[in-house]
């Protein structure tokens, strides 16, 4: 019971819940996902719980806040084995999975719904679907509140020997968003709705102090760190008209407001990135960011 209430509180705040967010985050993430890719890509080749392909053919592979699942499809699921048995799609939000099952299907792949920082539905989870050899998780930490459940509870996930790759955005671009919503009165109506979504951010922007972050979540587990970095990408910027809208419907006020509203709010948002503070929107075409990459394994 304990889970089931957790996530309906959860759902009260996650824009992810909303039926068209999924098919916006489809349509208008692609550079996030090739910048992740080419993440993968690299340190896919220091994994090394098979030696050969065919040792995959009992395995299963875990993608934790898979999304609209076109990452999953497109670009995991390429790089697994050919022989694996199954990937299993994880998310807290239905629609996301909903949508996923539609779009991006596939036989080797099966979507579950997962909260992977509440204890009771992950024990839910491992006994229904089991342990994974490998855990990933791309772009969904940074929604995370409890980041430090959050990893524990793949740790919990993986089997003995078993890996993990996760990335994430020490500054995603909603959480500056929802900050400007907040400090706005404009908004002020909503402040409970914003602030109950506002994902995790560091306020802190120096490389040593983001390190000492990563590190420490880390501790918190007993998982052995092979890499445990602050890497710099350089993602393709969408244009400004996909910027707000992705923006602005994926706010978790989106669907609670009056249809004269939504004019205003996606006026805020242009105006916003615009100024220029938006990390994943830039006028040049091009921008810079970081991400948090952890690859560790479990004793």
């Amino acid at each position: 019971m304990t889970s089931h209430r957790q996530l309906a509180a959860a759902s009260l705040a996650s824009p992810f819940t909303q039926s068209g967010v999924p098919k916006v985050y489809d349509e208008v993430r692609e550079p996030d996902r090739q910048a992740t890719a080419e993440l993968l890509k690299t340190w896919q080749a220091s994994f090394f719980p098979c030696s050969s392909e065919n040792d995959a053919r009992d395995h299963q592979y875990l993608d934790v806040g898979c999304g609209p699942g076109n990452f999953t499809l497109k670009y995991l699921l390429s790089l697994c084995p050919p022989t694996l048995k199954r990937l299993v799609a994880s998310d807290n939000s239905e629609a996301m999975l909903d949508y996923a099952r539609m779009v991006h299907a596939h036989p080797k792949i099966d979507h579950r719904l997962l909260d992977i920082a509440v204890d009771d539905d992950v024990t839910r989870f491992i006994a229904e679907e089991g342990r994974f050899e490998r855990v990933y998780s791309f772009l969904a930490f940074h929604w995370i509140q409890n980041r430090g459940a959050a990893l524990k509870n793949i740790e919990r996930l993986m089997t003995s020997g078993g890996e993990c790759l996760v990335i994430y955005n020490p500054y995603p671009a909603p959480a500056l968003l929802y900050r400007a919503l907040l400090e706005s009165k404009s908004w002020a109506k909503y402040h409970d709705v914003i602030w109950r979504a506002m994902p995790v951010f560091h306020e802190h922007s120096d490389a040593v102090s983001l390190r000492k972050n990563l590190f420490d979540l880390v501790k918190l587990t007993a998982l052995i760190p092979l890499t445990c970095e602050l890497v710099g990408v350089n993602v393709k910027s969408a244009s400004i008209d996909d910027a707000v809208r992705l923006y602005a419907i994926g706010t978790p006020i989106y669907k609670l407001l009056a249809e004269e509203e939504k004019p205003e709010l996606f006026k805020f948002v242009k105006n916003f990135m615009l100024q220029g503070h938006c990390s994943s929107f830039s006028t040049e075409g091009t921008t810079k960011q970081l991400r948090f990459v952890f690859h560790g394994y479990k004793p």
